[in-house]
């Protein structure tokens, strides 16, 4: 039994860890998007994105990316986070 409770355990962290770290991906593929829109160069945009969720980073930023990104992508993409992210490596984001 404690065993099974152990393996539920690491596994409900994994699946956590995977959720997060794509949500960051896609906050980040957002602001690359946002960043070419603006005429910002693929490298720039790509610093911009990288920038975000890092420790030197505002955490009144972060918020704002966040709530950004989640408005476009129920806006243009039904709530999905995937395409949002694909469309920005296509477009040369490194995230």
């Amino acid at each position: 039994m404690f065993l099974v409770l152990i393996g539920g355990a690491i596994a409900a962290f994994m699946v956590w860890r995977h959720i997060n770290k794509r949500g960051k991906s896609f906050v980040r593929a957002v602001a690359f998007l946002d960043a070419l829109d603006r005429g910002s160069s693929v490298e720039d945009a790509n610093q911009i994105a990288s920038h975000l969720f890092t420790s030197g980073s505002n955490p009144d930023t972060d918020r704002s990316a966040i709530n950004n990104a989640t408005a476009i992508a129920e806006a243009k993409f039904g709530g999905k986070q995937l395409p949002v992210i694909h469309a920005a490596r296509r477009m040369g984001y490194c995230g």
